[in-house]
């Protein structure tokens, strides 16, 4: 369940590091301390289970990539928790690509273009073609350049982001 509202069951109580009294509100008015104390705790777990993960690959040849299947509104803007308002704290999502000492070396090309790729415009719905890119694998419907490490960026930048769903969507990169 990773770090969706409940967030006091989303960790081990020995995870606990955050409290009350280390959260400070830009508004004080609606802010729930203790409930985004647990939030806080929810994310630093996760982080220690993606580094747990990626600990277990660091000595082979290896990429990691993981990112959150939507981000979490928590008092950012309003009373509001959880992820049902379109904002840009539910829609941009953490991205990581962790890469091996050895995957370095024996893909040289390929990190370069991960390492070029790292603040890319992305859309996470163009994934499939990301990890062919990464698997050398060319089939039909592949297509290179909406792979976030294209070497033809020109796709990726240009294209419109749009969110939301058949009621209502907007584009995300005029959203405030």
């Amino acid at each position: 369940m990773g770090s969706h509202d409940g967030y006091r069951n989303r960790y081990p109580l020995d995870f606990t590091r955050f409290d009350a009294s280390d959260v400070e509100s830009m508004s004080q008015k609606y802010t729930n301390k203790s409930k985004l104390a647990e939030y806080l705790n929810s994310v630093y777990y996760g982080d220690f289970v993606l580094s747990e993960i990626i600990k277990r690959f660091e000595n082979s040849d290896s990429i990691v990539i993981y990112f959150s299947d939507h981000g979490e509104e928590v008092y950012d803007r309003s009373a509001f928790v959880g992820h049902g308002n379109l904002s840009r704290f539910v829609v941009e999502i953490p991205f990581i690509v962790y890469v091996s000492d050895a995957f370095k070396t024996k893909h040289a090309s390929l990190y370069q273009r991960i390492k070029e790729a790292q603040n890319q415009r992305y859309m996470n719905d163009d994934l499939i073609h990301t990890l062919l890119d990464v698997a050398g694998v060319s089939m039909r419907d592949y297509e290179p350049k909406r792979s976030l490490f294209a070497k033809d960026k020109s796709l990726l930048q240009s294209r419109i982001r749009i969110i939301g769903n058949e009621n209502f969507s907007e584009d995300y990169d005029r959203l405030k």
